[in-house]
């Protein structure tokens, strides 16, 4: 049994501040998340231990921008609340983000940050407009032509191609004057092209895929607005979006075949009626098949009369594969693509994105709330299996619908969905695997010895915003581990503990402060010091030094668990999913050759 030490054990005091809050030590610079979120990451360096992995809040970035901020020029009487977020890292490594005004749209905008906290002014890039048309009985008349559903895509060379859904809206109805606009930015987003049109019919929600060899791929719902008819088509463009082709039906499932006693909807009578819509598809990392998770309205029992309202519509979340990056063109009424789980779970406004290192993730509003589901690199295999409840994380704090994903970085993932007056905005760290390598660093080193570790884990706190990044490293006897903890807080509520569990089931635990350790088995040291960021943040660094005895002396090819709390006012902040009580839930460490 190893013995605990209870007393403060060799760990340097914090200094003295002035009354600037300024300490005498400015030896030890304080490494922050950022620094870790652009790291490299090599192609499905983690396939086969993705279930491991964890989407971790890095809470300095959650947010919301008030809706009377974002939809500043709209006329007095007509400032809508705003929709339909989709957000995009541009090329210069800021972002912006694209929504709409209303919840059936009408004027869209965009707003650009440059660090995902503090947003500019918005540019409104489409407002109602008056156009002519011919009505069904042949007269010309009046009506206004709105806009909805912006998504885009940002090219190598940093070109945006951005896509919406328009429509006369007292015609829709008849598919009269709606389609497909696009417009274009060459320089991150300060000027815009004019419009054009890419697409002319019914539609709903295009989303925008760019294929490994620069092929870009426009998925819509595409509608029949007189049977509630949809399903998802494509059009594609070879040139960077300057010309597209026709469309092809990408992806349906078929519900019931229209009956109805209207006389002006009988000559729908007979057909089938098909859906799966607002679409998001991505190419999994074998470069070689789609992937999309899509939602279906469905009525169960099909009514007994569709030309009627009488009858109630819910939503269902389907995952759908298409085996190579070209899209068939269907050869009878079968449901597409052929490999598909259909309707799983109980949810709407999916989304999808991938992670180079394998890890896939879906999203939805499940119950109003955006939901996060981590998968393997096939998205095939899911935390919590197909299951309703479990393996869903909570991505934002407050209930809405029609949320995004985009990743920042290969390491880190953006997110954002309507609230209550308001955009949610929030980002994600992707803890994974952590392949520890032999290393020259010794508890008590200068920073010199960490500066190529740049593979670690973090966690946060919903409190202060703050957070801990760990990094490990080993020499023959000895394993290290290096916590640069944002914050000077002191106190027994704020302590950092930190466990290990080898391959034989025993567990290390080592409970810190900034004064010392509290407890560890005996022969574990650390040195705790104060530091500052390059921002000038102020927090400690914490290097502790294990002997590799008390881990059954791994060797490469091992693995060890490692579980940490950062505790804040008494409250725990662990890794996503972890169980103190469960090693298998913990975080993976694996001794590198």
């Amino acid at each position: 049994m190893l013995t605990l030490l209870c007393s403060i054990l060799s760990c340097e005091k914090p200094p003295s501040e002035d009354a600037a809050g300024n300490t005498d030590d400015a030896k030890v610079r304080l490494a922050v998340i950022e620094e870790f979120l652009y790291t490299d990451a090599e192609k499905d360096s983690h396939k086969g231990d993705e279930l491991r992995s964890v989407l971790q809040p890095v809470y300095k970035y959650s947010g919301k921008i008030p809706s009377e901020q974002l939809t500043v020029g709209a006329p007095e009487g007509d400032q809508q609340e705003a929709f339909y977020p989709r957000v995009k890292r541009l090329s210069d490594g800021s972002f912006i983000l694209f929504y709409m005004g209303g919840q059936y749209g009408s004027r869209i905008w965009c707003v650009k940050s440059n660090d995902f906290i503090t947003w500019g002014e918005p540019v409104m890039l489409f407002e109602p407009e008056r156009v002519t048309i011919t009505d069904p009985s042949g007269q010309t008349v009046q009506d206004w032509r709105r806009f909805v559903n912006m998504d885009a895509v940002v090219l190598p060379d940093g070109k945006i191609v951005a896509v919406c859904s328009y429509r006369a809206s007292g015609h829709y109805g008849y598919g009269i004057d709606c389609g497909l606009m696009s417009i274009v930015s060459t320089d991150n987003g300060k000027t815009w092209s004019a419009s054009r049109k890419i697409y002319e019919g019914p539609n709903w929600e295009p989303y925008i895929l760019r294929l490994p060899d620069g092929q870009l791929q426009c998925f819509f719902t595409d509608a029949i607005p007189q049977t509630r008819n949809s399903g998802t088509s494509v059009i594609i463009s070879r040139d960077d979006g300057e010309t597209w082709s026709g469309k092809t039906i990408a992806c349906r499932q078929y519900k019931y075949d229209y009956t109805t006693l209207a006389d002006s909807l009988l000559q729908y009578n007979g057909q089938k009626i098909y859906t799966d819509q607002m679409p998001c598809f991505r190419v999994l990392n074998d470069g070689k098949t789609i992937f999309g998770f899509l939602e279906a309205r469905l009525e169960t029992p099909p009514p007994a009369d569709c030309g009627t309202d009488t009858y109630r519509s819910h939503y269902k979340m389907s995952l759908v594969w298409n085996d190579g990056l070209d899209w068939k063109t269907p050869s009878g009424d079968e449901d597409l693509p052929l490999r598909r789980k259909t309707n799983v779970f109980t949810g709407a406004g999916g989304y999808v994105e991938t992670f180079p290192s394998g890890e896939v993730v879906i999203s939805a509003a499940i119950g109003g709330i955006f939901k996060m589901k981590l998968g393997n690199s096939t998205a095939t295999e899911w935390q919590g299996g197909m299951s309703q409840d479990e393996g869903w994380l909570q991505g934002l704090p407050e209930g809405g619908f029609w949320g995004c994903m985009e990743k920042n970085g290969p390491n880190a993932l953006l997110v954002s969905m309507k609230g209550p007056s308001g955009l949610q905005t929030g980002m994600f760290y992707l803890n994974n695997r952590v392949d520890v390598h032999e290393a020259e660093a010794a508890s008590g080193g200068d920073d010199e010895e960490w500066a190529d570790v740049k593979d670690g884990l973090y966690i946060s706190s919903d409190i202060s915003k703050k957070g801990v990044f760990f990094r490990f490293a080993n020499t023959a006897d000895t394993l290290f581990v290096r916590a640069d903890r944002e914050d000077l807080t002191t106190g027994m509520k704020n302590r950092l503990e930190i466990s290990f569990a080898d391959k034989t089931g025993i567990s290390v635990d080592i409970c810190l402060l900034p004064s010392g350790i509290v407890s560890a088995p005996e022969g574990v040291t650390a040195v705790c010091r104060p530091a500052r960021s390059e921002q000038n943040g102020k927090g400690f660094v914490y290097e502790v030094a294990i002997p590799m005895s008390l881990l059954d002396t791994p060797e490469a090819g091992d693995r060890i668990n490692f579980y940490a709390d950062m505790q804040e006012d008494g409250l725990s902040n662990t890794f996503t999913f972890s169980d103190k009580d469960s090693p298998s839930t913990w975080q993976l460490l694996e001794f590198a050759d």
